[in-house]
């Protein structure tokens, strides 16, 4: 409610004699002097003194009244204007001054008043000439918003605005494309993040936005402007959420859900407490090296390197979301996103996180549309680029995907895409437990731990990189260096073809341990080309197969017939298979097939291929199973039997 409104309804319950309500309510306005300054003098002197009239109102009324007379002396630059029942600040160099001194003291810099315009401390005003009256103002929007920058989208070179309004009394900032800012139908949109506009004032809010932009035009060149995060096509500055470092960036994000993504770039706890929590308990597993890989993005175009994917998945164990998460407290608040299903969300979301990891949680999210987890391996290898439109007509640049996905489910990406042949020379696999085997205890503590320390590293990292450009050369010249002794040195072309990776995370752990002092073991990187030799099993449908089978064996030890005693009211219970002696096993067919199609594996083709490798005991018939031994179970089910040859396959 303005300022005003209180003062005519203590008017209103002074007459009625509601002495106390009235007293109430002029109580309320001691602290609003600045904004009854603003109004109309006439009719708040005439208030003021209706109030005074009521018995035990007068001393509150004059005390009102004395700190209004004083606003109105302070807040007057020049003026009053002929006609005008405004107080102003019309003074440009003046503006931001006086109303820091005027109880505003976060008023941004940079607010402008054009020809034919005013400022106060409440809104701002527009001149309006009647031959009856003169020149008056009237109110624009029920709040002050101006026009404080003006920024050029440094890929796109659309022109971007940069707003300050003040809403419930606080000042915010966004930047938006300058076609929003200057149509009041779209501008109206605004309403929603803090622009104090309704429909009945927004072509005039519009109007008085455009002169601003006019007048600021004169004397402020345009800064740079981004609609994505990661470096600038110049890499001067580097935005990391709402952080510009370097070269000053503007971050305009193209929507709501970019400008919420970006919020989550923030820091909490320190260095230290991120090393003690983080990755002290991480650095000695694979979850160290989801942690390296987190580091690697910013890398990429100083190295002038392609982006790669990190495949945690062909393990039923748990773990794989909290080697994200603790990858993901490397740069910010450890939220995960799922696998999108569409090419557009995915798209999306590897071209806002440019420079930095695209985190993307359980590909059964995805496991209906395979074609996008596809598209996404390839496109963070080859850097897919999009021709972006002009809002004119014709295209403009392109804009290139840079990042490094770091992925999970429990059935390996490449295998989920289809494509386990072509995309497997594109991804990092991960098949072995990200912490050691029985950590839950641990895998719980890291996750609480991630939401409480947060976001240092990274932004250490790149304020490493900005302040040491010269050694950009040597960063290339050491990434190159290893890439071809890696490769030269490869066993086969997929390991030859993965060095590329292995490289990128040597090059990491040299900058992390130069910009924060932690120090990468030589052992995570030994891990990484035993995870590249483990990736070459992708290829082996039946011994992936087999892998994931045991995974799913070992994970359900309670549904494992271990011998006659076991039993539930007089009943077998429902198992999955049974031990065997000399440490063999056998499947209960059924449960078999679904843990197979629960690995997205074809069950029928994947019994056929065991039986030709002799890794199951053949039945009858060439059946896939036989007969359980009855030292086991007396009742003699059939089941299938795994060879001693297949119990070595899944050490």
């Amino acid at each position: 409610m303005q300022a005003i409104e209180v003062l005519e309804e203590a008017a209103e319950a002074a007459d009625a004699d509601r002495v106390d309500d009235a007293r109430a309510k002029l109580r309320t306005l001691i602290r609003l002097a600045d904004e009854l300054a603003e109004a109309s003098p006439g009719r708040v002197d005439q208030l003021l003194i209706a109030c005074g009239a009521a018995r035990g109102l007068g001393s509150l009324a004059d005390k009102i009244a004395a700190a209004v007379k004083a606003a109105r002396a302070e807040n007057v630059v020049e003026g009053p204007w002929e006609g005008s029942a405004v107080a102003t600040i019309d003074a440009e160099a003046s503006v931001t001054m006086a109303l820091r001194k005027a109880g505003y003291p976060d008023t941004p810099d940079g607010l402008t008043t054009p020809e034919g315009y005013a400022v106060t401390t409440a809104r701002a005003w527009a001149r309006h000439s009647r031959e009856d009256e003169g020149d008056t103002y009237r109110p624009i929007g029920h709040d002050l918003c101006a026009v404080v920058g003006v920024a050029a989208d440094a890929e796109t070179d659309d022109i971007r605005l940069t707003l300050a309004c003040r809403h419930r009394g606080r000042w915010s900032t966004l930047t938006v494309p300058r076609s929003t800012v200057l149509d009041g139908r779209k501008l109206i949109a605004l309403t929603d993040v803090g622009v104090p506009i309704d429909g009945k004032s927004a072509p005039a809010m519009a109007s008085w936005l455009a002169a601003q932009e006019a007048a600021m035009a004169e004397r402020v060149s345009p800064v740079m402007a981004l609609s994505r995060m990661g470096w600038s096509p110049d890499k001067a500055g580097f935005v990391l959420g709402e952080r510009s470092i370097g070269a000053r960036v503007i971050y305009s994000p193209p929507g709501n859900g970019e400008a919420q993504r970006a919020a989550m770039y923030r820091e909490s706890g320190t260095l230290a407490e991120w090393v003690r929590h983080i990755w002290d308990p991480c650095r000695a597993h694979p979850a160290g090296l989801v942690i390296l890989s987190a580091f690697v993005p910013p890398l990429l175009p100083i190295m002038k390197a392609p982006g790669w994917t990190v495949d945690i998945g062909g393990i039923t164990t748990s773990g794989k979301s909290t080697a994200q998460r603790v990858a993901a407290s490397v740069w910010g608040y450890p939220d995960l996103t799922q696998w999108p299903t569409t090419w557009a969300a995915a798209r999306n979301l590897m071209e806002s996180c440019t420079h930095l990891p695209t985190i993307l949680e359980d590909t059964k999210h995805a496991a209906k549309v395979p074609e996008i987890i596809k598209a996404v391996l390839y496109a963070a290898h080859a850097g897919r680029s999009q021709t972006l439109g002009s809002q004119g007509g014709g295209t403009r640049r392109e804009r290139v995907i840079s990042t490094v996905v770091i992925s999970s489910g429990e059935a390996p990406a490449v295998e989920m895409c289809g494509d386990a042949q072509g995309a497997t020379t594109r991804v990092l696999a991960i098949r072995r437990n990200p912490l050691p085997a029985g950590s839950k205890a641990v895998g719980d503590r890291l996750n609480d731990d991630a939401f409480a320390f947060h976001g240092v590293p990274g932004r250490m990292v790149v304020e490493w990189l900005d302040r040491n450009r010269a050694l950009w050369p040597d960063i290339a010249a050491k990434y190159r260096e290893m890439r071809d002794g890696l490769g030269a040195s490869a066993a086969d072309d997929l390991e030859a073809r993965a060095s590329i990776y292995v490289a990128q995370l040597h090059v990491a752990a040299w900058v992390v341990e130069a910009a924060t002092g932690i120090v990468v073991p030589p052992g995570l990187l030994t891990l990484a080309l035993d995870c590249v030799r483990d990736g070459a099993s992708d290829r082996d449908v039946p011994r992936r197969a087999m892998g994931w089978a045991m995974g799913w064996w070992f994970s359900r030890p309670g549904m494992v017939w271990r011998g006659v005693s076991e039993m539930e009211d007089g009943r077998r219970r429902e198992i999955i298979g049974w031990e065997l002696p000399a440490g063999r096993i056998a499947w209960s067919e059924p449960a078999l097939r679904e843990a197979l199609e629960a690995g997205h594996f074809r069950a029928g083709e994947i019994l056929t291929a065991w039986r030709a490798r002799g890794w199951i005991e053949a039945g009858e018939a060439g059946r896939h199973t036989a007969k359980i031994p009855s030292i086991v179970d007396p009742k003699r089910p059939r089941g299938v039997i795994l060879t001693a040859a297949a119990m070595e396959v899944s050490e």
